[in-house]
């Protein structure tokens, strides 16, 4: 979870309280560059029908065809990457569904407020899978054709570090995110006493986890982030972890929508049943689960529309 000079940070705040000359270093080692922000796919000339764009965007709003519904995150997370994901939304806002995410991590402050700006506007989250253990990563949309099979494949194909607070952001989050307590290279923090070198990274320490905390990350994944050194990675996956969605936007949802258990859906995504009762079953909670995403979908996307641009 990286760091930059040259303005306030959360190092900074701490130095200052200290009595120390800070010029504003940020947290890790120092990003070079910044991400790409780049729209993978449009909503095209495929029309949605009226009905169901109505529930979509009960202002009237309606997408053009070069409007932009996923959108990818790639690459070492810099200094004034929140302010250009910003203007990118405004100018695709009420048509962005999806940010794909597919980055080593970076800038700490920078991450945790493109996952404030996410958690607002009710954006989801997609982040590198792997298919077996040890194996490569791979980030691929679900859709299929015409899209590509894969958006990024191999080692570096992953969101790790602050690129996962990003995608604690998430509404929806699908994927899986690596973890570590902040580093600090500054070469202020290393010349502290320890006593208040613990001050210092405590602070630090405390803002990531209250920013995870606020974004309802599981206390005990927290403790994990904070008991994983910062140059190991502990990785969690949005199925195995119960990460898919934060507690209080489901049971929103499920107040709109209907509740799905996990064994239900777990069901209803099985291959066909060897018996005729069970499948009859399976078809049942597919049909259960299918209903509930759509209405899902129709409640995220006509509440985003009803908030104003940032």
């Amino acid at each position: 979870m990286p760091a930059q000079q040259g303005r306030t940070s959360m190092l900074h705040r701490s130095l200052v309280v200290l009595g120390f000359l800070a010029f504003a270093p940020l947290l890790g080692t120092t990003p070079s560059g910044a991400a790409e922000i780049t729209c993978i796919q449009q909503y095209g000339n495929s029309p949605i029908s009226e009905d169901l764009a109505s529930k979509l965007w009960p202002s009237g709003f309606r997408p053009s065809a070069s409007a932009c519904r996923d959108a990818l995150l790639q690459g070492t997370i810099g200094i004034g990457d929140y302010e250009r994901f910003r203007a990118f939304y405004r100018q695709q806002h009420r048509g962005l569904h999806t940010l794909y995410l597919a980055s080593p991590g970076g800038d700490a402050e920078e991450a945790m407020k493109i996952g404030q700006l996410a958690r607002k506007y009710l954006l989801r989250m997609w982040a590198p899978t792997r298919m077996e253990a040890n194996g490569p990563f791979r980030l691929y949309k679900p859709d299929g054709l015409p899209r590509p099979a894969h958006l990024c494949w191999g080692p570096t194909c992953i969101c790790a570090s602050a690129c996962a607070l990003i995608w604690f952001g998430g509404v929806d989050r699908f994927g899986q995110v690596g973890l570590h307590r902040p580093k600090i290279t500054d070469p202020q923090f290393k010349a502290l006493q320890p006593e208040n070198a613990s001050i210092v990274y405590r602070r630090v320490l405390q803002e990531i986890s209250r920013y995870l905390e606020a974004m309802e990350a599981p206390r005990p994944l927290i403790d994990g982030m904070v008991a994983t050194p910062s140059a190991e990675i502990r990785w969690v996956d949005y199925d195995d972890d119960n990460l898919e969605d934060p507690p209080s936007i489901h049971e929103w949802v499920d107040a709109s929508c209907g509740s799905v258990t996990r064994e239900e859906r777990k069901i209803a995504l099985s291959g066909p049943a060897s018996t005729e009762r069970e499948e009859m079953l399976r078809k049942t909670l597919f049909a259960k689960s299918s209903n509930r995403s759509v209405c899902q979908t129709k409640l995220v996307y006509s509440r985003r529309d009803e908030l104003p641009g940032p």
